[in-house]
């Protein structure tokens, strides 16, 4: 939703829409797994609770990027050369986001395969 978001010019309050919506399911999977009995079952949810909470995590490098990008735009001495900063910064400060989306579908793909074939995972 993030390029989406980009490409449609909805701003930065529209990158608050894949968040809440990252968040929300985070939440569910969180609560979702704390009462199940099944200990394969709950392996699985918990893992993919960890894989949430890394795709927040790029989130949270993302918000504080776009935090640094708002500070130099504000600081710039012509207003033009703020605009150009905002845009460039913000657009290079949600790379982080994308790799955590990127990271966690290939993560996730690998343990749905894992589940298929009965495998639980490795505690680390």
């Amino acid at each position: 939703m993030t390029p989406a978001v980009i490409v449609l010019g909805l701003g930065m309050p529209g990158l608050l829409v894949p968040l809440l919506c990252s968040g929300a399911l985070i939440a569910y999977i969180f609560l979702r797994g704390k009462n199940i009995s099944s200990s394969f079952v709950a392996a699985r949810w918990k893992t993919a609770y960890k894989h949430g909470i890394g795709l927040l995590a790029g989130y949270a490098v993302s918000a504080g990027l776009i935090f640094i990008a708002w500070m130099l735009s504000l600081n710039a001495r012509d207003a033009n050369m703020g605009h150009i900063l905002w845009t460039v910064l913000t657009r290079i400060a949600l790379l982080p986001t994308l790799v955590a989306v990127m990271a966690t579908a290939v993560m996730e793909a690998s343990a749905i395969s894992a589940a298929t074939k009965r495998e639980t995972p490795s505690e680390k």
